[in-house]
């Protein structure tokens, strides 16, 4: 499918079209026990328009890593990073694995342009909404929720 410039009517119409529909795994791809959340997550990092199946499969796989790196994050928890063995001292082989994990989800991101920088812009530029950010934040520090907070819809 061709897709129109962004900047047109029936580029804006594609944008508002890709938003509203819910973008679903292929057809012939389990995503697997508890990965959806990060797939839902992850979908919404670009506009619909722009994914393309192959990017999609990819998607699968970059879910399916990030919902594995957590489970064994959250286990890592609890273990040492050297362990005792039998024969003595050794890296705990968790660590490891969950090292290549994490580094296979950054290399994925930065493949289906889902990395901070394609979608929020380049740091230096994140600078005046950090601030104003932590200038709300620091607002509303002390609050004790008895008056109802504003909410902007965007």
């Amino acid at each position: 499918m061709t897709r129109h410039r962004s900047d047109t009517v029936k580029g804006a119409q594609e944008i508002i079209n890709g938003a509203l529909e819910a973008i679903n795994p292929p057809v012939a791809v389990e995503l697997g026990y508890g990965v959806r959340p990060y797939w839902d997550k992850l979908v919404k990092a670009k506009a619909g328009r722009s994914w393309n199946d192959q990017d999609l499969l990819m998607l699968v796989e970059l879910s399916r890593n990030l919902f594995r790196t957590e489970r064994l994050s959250f286990q890592m928890l609890t273990e040492d990073e050297i362990i005792e063995t039998g024969q003595g001292l050794k890296a705990n082989p968790k660590s490891g694995l969950l090292d290549q994990l994490v580094k296979r989800a950054r290399l994925i991101m930065i493949y289906l342009q889902v990395h901070p920088e394609a979608t929020q812009g380049k740091a230096r530029d994140q600078v005046s909404q950090n601030l104003a950010h932590g200038k709300v934040a620091r607002q509303y520090e002390d609050d004790d929720y008895l008056l109802a907070r504003p909410k902007l819809d965007g």
